[in-house]
């Protein structure tokens, strides 16, 4: 990557979180990201659920009990938050670092038993045009869903 390339993909907020040499699958938080904010959504037939959690740990009592649990986190302020939910959904370590890198470009990877998806969803609504990276898992069998999204900033030109 040529030295002028650099500079601008460090101006736009860009930046490599990971230092050079670091085991892959490492997760560093962006310290400026705001802290996790975690909704849960559980839908059946029957019935619905909506509630924002504390404690992460609380996703365990929606999993396996509703057909279709959607996990929201806005803000991936803390690693630890992600984390834990890597290991409630068994999400690879590469997955994992990928969601917490938000400069990353759409793809689709597929692991033993599930599947790792990266989407960008542009917003021109303020003065700004932004765009958001979201980060879906799911089985290949079942459709429990989850989504960790952080928004960056892009100037328009």
């Amino acid at each position: 990557m040529s030295r002028r390339s650099r500079r601008k993909w460090r101006r736009n907020g860009l930046e490599r979180r990971t230092p050079p040499g670091a085991s892959p699958g490492t997760l560093i938080a962006d310290p400026n990201a705001p802290r996790p904010i975690i909704r849960v959504i559980a839908y059946s037939p029957d019935g619905i659920t909506e509630q924002t959690i504390e404690n992460v740990e609380y996703v365990r009592n929606f999993v396996g009990k509703w057909p279709v649990t959607w996990i929201n986190v806005d803000g991936l302020g803390d690693a630890t938050v992600i984390s834990k939910l890597g290991e409630i959904f068994e999400l690879h370590r590469l997955a994992m670092e990928d969601v917490l890198g938000v400069h990353q470009r759409a793809k689709v990877e597929q692991y033993t038993r599930q599947y790792f998806i990266v989407a960008r969803m542009a917003d021109s609504s303020g003065e700004r045009f932004e765009t958001e990276q979201l980060s879906f898992r799911g089985r290949a069998t079942k459709l429990p869903w989850t989504s960790c999204r952080n928004t960056e900033a892009v100037s328009a030109k």
